[in-house]
């Protein structure tokens, strides 16, 4: 990965996942992948990592150019599902040499 350059929108550090204090809390499912920030500013979209590395997966990058809002600042995960629906990261890794594993952010 390459050093990505947040042109117009700042950088913002991903909150860490801590334990949480007793209580009702809502939570969502921790994925098996690489967690980014994405960054869209019209149809400049950057996938960044937490370490600010830019992610390049093009069908990720093309879907967040559809999104209506003009800027955009998301924290998720990049994932690949099983048939199941479940995140392998193994999936994820075979993104790299094929380029033909469908993804989820």
């Amino acid at each position: 990965m390459k050093e990505a350059t947040v042109r117009s929108l700042s950088f913002i550090e991903p909150v860490k996942a801590l334990k949480l204090p007793g209580g009702d809390w809502l939570y969502e499912i921790k994925f098996d992948g690489y967690r980014a920030l994405a960054f869209t500013d019209g149809k400049d979209v950057r996938l960044v990592s937490r370490n600010k590395k830019a992610f390049d997966f093009p069908q990720l990058l093309d879907a967040l150019k559809k999104l209506l809002a003009q800027r955009v600042i998301l924290d998720g995960e990049i994932a690949a599902l099983d048939e199941k629906g479940r995140s392998s990261f193994q999936l994820l890794q075979m993104f790299k040499s094929s380029g033909d594993v469908p993804l989820v952010y």
